[in-house]
């Protein structure tokens, strides 16, 4: 993965920008080891061993992603990952997939901890919500203050219109947070009828140039 990235940096040159690893501490990591149905047998027989499993799997997290995020800053580029939104302090994307499984007293339990020391270090953090069973810790999450924003990701299929998770939406507005939007072209106007544009970063799916600058002048008077 070193080798990799020194290879982007040195393609680069100017053209585009380099992010560092997805990096999965954690729960992630130790479901990962573990499978997910035994990982999820281990929180209630051995709660005790799987906290200390996290431990191990979050021990080296900071620093692993310091070792990436110096490689970045010696070749003064941004710090960045897969999201595509730069920062020059440092920027990332903590999650738990797994946390779609569990209960909202196990992710306080073994979850929530990892997640407030995970955050620490960072100059910017956006959460990645990765459907509704992790949307539902979602109070939990929006209570980290070093998280400045959401990533919401709806689920295929059942999961469009995005109209019906609007109220979740307006939720993590209220709560003061920034959320990203991965919104269909016809579902534009829709949504721009229903929810504030405070906060709100939008992703729209299409590669038509045009189309791109009707979208970006209908935004211009989104208010």
């Amino acid at each position: 993965i070193e080798q990799l990235m020194h290879c982007a940096i040195e393609q680069c040159a100017g053209k585009f920008l380099v992010g560092y690893t997805d990096l999965h501490p954690g729960e992630d990591c130790a479901m990962a080891w573990r499978g997910s149905e035994r990982f999820c047998l281990d929180l209630v027989e051995y709660p005790d061993e799987a906290k200390r499993l996290i431990e191990i799997a979050f021990a080296d997290f900071q620093l692993i992603y310091d070792h990436f995020d110096a490689i970045l800053k010696a070749a003064r580029l941004p710090s960045m990952c897969w999201i595509g939104l730069p920062s020059f302090g440092k920027f990332h994307v903590p999650s738990c997939d797994f946390s779609s499984m569990i209960s909202s007293r196990h992710f306080v339990e073994f979850s929530l901890p990892f997640l407030r020391e995970e955050v620490k270090p960072m100059t910017h953090n956006v959460y990645h919500v990765d459907g509704p069973g992790v949307a539902r810790h979602i109070d939990h999450i929006l209570s980290v203050p070093e998280i400045l924003g959401i990533q919401w990701v709806q689920p295929m299929g059942t999961g469009r219109p995005i109209m019906q998770w609007v109220p979740l939406i307006k939720q993590i507005q209220a709560a003061g947070k920034g959320v990203i939007v991965d919104l269909q072209v016809d579902e534009l106007e829709s949504f721009l009828g229903a929810v504030e544009p405070q906060g709100i970063f939008l992703w729209v799916g299409t590669e038509d140039e045009d189309e791109q600058l009707a979208i970006i002048k209908r935004l211009e008077k989104w208010h």
